[in-house]
């Protein structure tokens, strides 16, 4: 993988996790990727990434992720000539009296007699008054330096230490996550907990997500169904014997068919209601629901292994993944754009097969028609994540292969259908299938007689 893919690979996944202000500042459109990539400009935001998660605020200063807030992710790095604790928490003090914003950076290279902070540069005149007033006290003039200065300052072994704080700090934050919004659905009404033994019924363990079979579904040529769990959803008790998550309430979920071999179907997934897979679990233990509520956000040892699952664990986002975002990007342009349709298509209803590349939707026709089925090419759709419903857009003006298939299954012919017909013949057919609102009939109150 090339230095700019790698770099973007890392820039996208810590991107995904959101990063408040500094989050928003960056934007990748496909187009972007496509004629290159400005490496400087990634490389810093890398840096600014790892330096977000890395840094904690030492001494009683601010945390760099509250100066991100107050700042847009807009900072000066001070080099200040000071590592004495005595002295320098003095010059602290006369920041922190002068109402400087600021966060203290890691030690890169301990022992080197300089230690660095990020301030907001609204203050940049308080900061010059500080220095002033301490310069009996340094040794030099404080300067500043720029985040990749910074990056250099340790070396490969200052490289490192960054690197290792920042997969701590981001492991630290995603912990702190997840327990919270587990313990919040604990709280509502909109989500019921299950519990999954993972020696009886999980089938398949990737990066992100586990495939655990339902439970009462086996059938007598021992397929069944499974159902997919992010692994962000998911907390760990029974000393690891068991995965703790929920269902959404009057939702759906996809399952998907496993052989009696233990391999999952996962090109065609079903949508049913959450409900319907609820009923095949027990209600879980109060006691199970004690000890979850009483994790504490520290514990990462109840989070699962987000790299158990991938061979490559350098990074937590695959190519794979990278192609995806990508490729989202890309259906996110089309949006709004007049020259495009977009289609919204129900899997569970129209989808019949994908085949080399490409998916194939059933177009609504008379029943004593033959079948004729839209030819969709994967890069111009999207499924979404849970795998129910396909947003595609097709250019107007243009047409897409259709396919004629007899009753017996034989393909009689392939053409070309202009598109705004084929959108025509989807939206009519999703028009059909929302439900009608059921008119209430009040009904006169009887006078009973006792």
């Amino acid at each position: 993988m090339s230095e700019e893919l790698t770099t973007l690979v890392q820039v996208l996944e810590l991107y995904g996790r959101g990063l408040n202000t500094l989050g928003k500042a960056i934007k990748f459109t496909s187009k972007g990727v496509s004629t290159g990539v400005d490496i400087v400009k990634l490389k810093n935001m890398q840096r600014k990434m790892k330096l977000h998660y890395a840094s904690t605020g030492n001494h009683k200063t601010m945390k760099l992720k509250d100066l991100e807030e107050l700042t847009g992710g807009n900072y000066k790095i001070l080099n200040i000539p000071l590592e004495d604790e005595g002295k320098l928490l003095n010059f602290y003090d006369s920041l922190k009296r002068m109402k400087v914003s600021f966060a203290e950076l890691p030690d890169l290279c301990i022992g080197d007699g300089y230690t660095q902070i990020a301030y907001n540069p609204q203050d940049a005149e308080k900061v010059k008054a500080v220095v002033e007033s301490h310069r009996k006290k340094l040794s030099e003039e404080p300067k500043e330096i720029s985040l990749e200065d910074y990056e250099k300052l340790g070396g490969e072994e200052g490289k490192r230490i960054l690197d290792e704080l920042a997969t701590k700090g981001y492991e630290r934050e995603r912990c702190v996550e997840q327990i919270t919004r587990i313990h919040d659905r604990n709280k509502s009404k909109d989500y019921t907990p299950i519990t999954l033994n993972f020696e009886s019924i999980l089938i398949e363990e990737c990066k992100d997500r586990y495939y655990f079979r339902v439970p009462k579904t086996k059938r007598t040529d021992k397929t069944a169904n499974v159902i997919c769990i992010k692994k962000e959803d998911v907390l760990i008790i029974d000393d690891g014997k068991t995965a703790f998550a929920h269902l959404k309430n009057d939702g759906k979920i996809a399952i998907f068919n496993v052989s009696a071999a233990g391999a999952i179907d996962k090109e065609h997934p079903q949508a049913v209601t959450t409900d319907s897979i609820l009923k095949k679990f027990g209600k879980v233990d109060v006691k199970e629901l004690w000890q979850v509520n009483h994790i504490k956000p520290i514990e990462t040892d109840k989070l699962p292994n987000f790299n158990k699952g991938q061979e490559d664990i350098a990074s937590a986002l695959s190519t794979s993944s990278l192609e995806d975002v990508l490729h989202l990007e890309k259906i996110k342009e089309l949006k709004g754009r007049k020259d495009y349709m977009p289609l919204e298509i129900d899997v569970g209803r129209a989808l019949v097969g994908e085949e080399n590349g490409v998916y194939v939707i059933k177009l609504p026709s008379d029943e004593k028609e033959n079948y004729h089925c839209l030819i969709l090419d994967k890069k111009d759709a999207h499924m979404s994540e849970d795998g129910k419903t396909l947003s595609a857009f097709l250019k107007k003006g243009e047409e897409s292969k259709v396919r004629e298939i007899d009753k017996a299954g034989n393909v009689i012919k392939t053409y070309g259908m202009k598109n705004e017909r084929v959108a025509s013949k989807i939206l009519r057919s999703e028009r059909k299938h929302i439900p009608k609102r059921k008119t209430k009939i009040k009904l006169p109150e009887l006078e009973v007689r006792r």
